[in-house]
Order: structure tokens, then C-alpha cells, then sequence
């Protein structure tokens, strides 16, 4: 198990790191857009793959339900990759599937995609938009599918900052009983972000395309940590000490803000940066990962 689970997450922290970006011109294709698409599915175990939540090619979803699932008991995963909000896919994220349906057999898991942002498309609100209407489109089925409108959520990178911006929203947060955030930017007013120049001039246009200008106001809109009131979800953090992309400030402001709203965290910080921690460090994030999965996902 250990074995499988190092593999997994090297391959996904190397593969789709958060501010990675594609050579690929076949990122940005677009084929004919289809109709949003309302699936059947039976109560055995299935995996059901490219459900459509919009018209856009990538406004797709894959859905893992369970075998002898129910309305009433059975609660849903939510996966949300990384790649700095221009490049990735959820198929990057299927290894973390499989690890929650060996550990977790009860628990439906969603792997998501959203438009990936590019020079005439900005990230935000786009990409948040995207995650509102794949979970509306996921709870207006969710009888059909015979699960829960209970989440749990978990992001990586950019996929991070996604899923703490919905799970931390007053409108959805009710339905969320845990966020996993892995190297997830939290707070981009932070001075680690806006005094260096490097770093700031290309994320923030790439958030907000080159017609937004850039003020405390907007940087807050697209903070997680802005959004966290006491009703937020228990929240589990994992970060690298010396990470360039997101410096370990975001981790400490994002702590900072749940502490001081008493919501439930546990932060752990490791040696490295955003993609070169130390096997036994990926062991620690499997454990605890799992665990806070377990308390607050039965």
C-alpha cells in the first residue's frame, strides 16, 4: 500500500505540479460542444466517465459509485486537480480514485474538469463558476445516483485553491464535511505573492486576464482564506517548507484564519518544495489523509 501510494502522488505532484505550464497545443482544442447529459446508473459498482455539466469539451466529470449504495448513506469524494489553472486533467487525479476506493469502499468519488484557462480566457470566475455547476449538476442527480449531497473535498495545487474557495463559500459550505488541500495558494494579498514580481505578474494575469486590474479587492475575492467564517469544514493542510510556487506563508495565513474562527485543521509542513518531498513525507500525507477521511466522511 505504501509503495502504490508514493508512486501515486510522485506522479501526480510531478506530473501536474500547480504552475506547470503545456507545451502542447492540443491543450486549448476545442470539438464540437455538446448538451449538458443527465446519466442513468445502477446500484452496483461503476464508474461512469465524461458526464456533462455544460457545454464546453472539459465541463465534464467523472463519477465512482459504489457497489450497494443508498441516498441516505453514501457520501461523495470530490477531486479537483492541479496545473496551475491552464493545463491538467482529471485523469491526473485517478490514482487518488483508487486509492480512496481500496480505503474508503463507501464513499462515491467525483473527478472534476473545468476550462482551463489561456491568454483570451482568465481562470477566475470562470474556473470557480465551473465548480458550482459540476456540483449542482452532480446534487440535481443525486437521486438518480442514490448518493448523498454531502461532500468531502480534495485539491492539489490550483485544484487546492478550487476546492477551498467552494468548500469555504457560506453558500455551499453546509454540504461540505472536509477539505484536503495539497500545496493549495490560500491568500494571494500575501506579501510572498504581491512583493515578488516575478511571481505575481504572470499568476495574477493569468486569474484575471490582462483587463482586470490588480487590487487588494480582487486578490481577496480569489483568497480561500477570506472566505472562512465558523461555518466552514474541518480542513487537513499539507505544504513544503521552501516551495517557490506557493511559499509556506500561504500555509500559516490559512491556519491562521481557521484557528482564529475555531474551525477544526491540522497542518503538516515537510522538507522541500512543491514537488520534491521525501517518500516517507508521502506516507505521512496517505496516513493522515485517510484518517481525517474517516473521521469526518462516516
Amino acid at each position: 500500500m505504501n509503495s502504490i501510494f508514493i508512486r501515486v502522488l510522485v506522479y501526480v505532484f510531478l506530473g501536474t505540479v500547480l504552475f506547470s505550464c503545456s507545451n502542447s497545443d492540443d491543450t486549448f482544442l476545442e470539438p464540437e460542444p455538446t448538451e449538458p447529459t443527465t446519466p442513468t446508473a445502477a446500484i452496483n459498482d461503476t464508474l461512469i466517465r465524461d458526464i456533462a455539466f455544460g457545454t464546453h469539451p472539459l465541463q465534464t466529470y467523472d463519477l465512482y459509485l459504489p457497489e450497494n449504495r443508498s441516498a441516505e448513506n453514501t457520501k461523495v469524494i470530490v477531486l479537483v486537480h492541479g496545473g496551475g489553472w491552464q493545463s491538467g486533467d482529471k485523469s491526473s487525479m485517478d490514482p487518488f480514485r483508487e486509492l480512496i476506493q481500496k480505503n474508503h469502499p463507501e464513499l462515491a468519488v467525483m473527478n472534476v474538469n473545468y476550462v482551463l484557462a489561456d491568454e483570451d480566457t482568465p481562470a477566475f470566475p470562470n474556473q470557480f463558476n465551473d465548480i458550482v455547476a459540476a456540483m449542482s449538476h452532480l446534487e440535481e442527480n443525486a437521486e438518480q445516483f442514490q448518493i448523498q449531497s454531502s461532500y468531502g473535498m480534495i485539491g492539489t495545487s490550483a485544484g487546492g485553491q478550487l476546492a477551498m474557495l467552494y468548500g469555504f463559500d457560506s453558500q455551499y459550505a453546509s454540504k461540505v464535511d472536509m477539505i484536503c488541500t495539497i500545496v493549495g495558494p490560500a491568500d494571494f494579498t500575501d506579501p510572498s505573492y504581491t512583493d515578488n514580481a516575478e511571481l505575481a505578474a504572470p499568476t495574477f494575469r493569468l486569474l484575471l486576464g490582462p483587463d482586470v486590474p490588480m487590487s487588494e479587492e480582487v486578490l481577496r475575492r480569489y483568497s480561500p482564506i477570506f472566505k472562512i467564517d465558523n461555518m466552514a469544514p474541518p480542513t487537513i493542510l499539507f505544504y513544503g517548507k521552501s516551495d517557490p510556487l506557493v511559499p509556506v506563508t500561504q500555509a500559516e495565513r490559512l491556519k491562521a484564519a481557521l484557528d482564529a474562527n475555531s474551525i477544526e485543521n491540522e497542518l503538516s509542513l515537510y522538507e522541500g518544495g512543491h514537488a520534491d518531498w521525501q517518500p516517507q513525507n508521502f506516507i505521512d500525507v496517505n496516513v493522515k489523509m485517510n484518517a481525517f477521511i474517516r473521521k469526518h466522511m462516516q
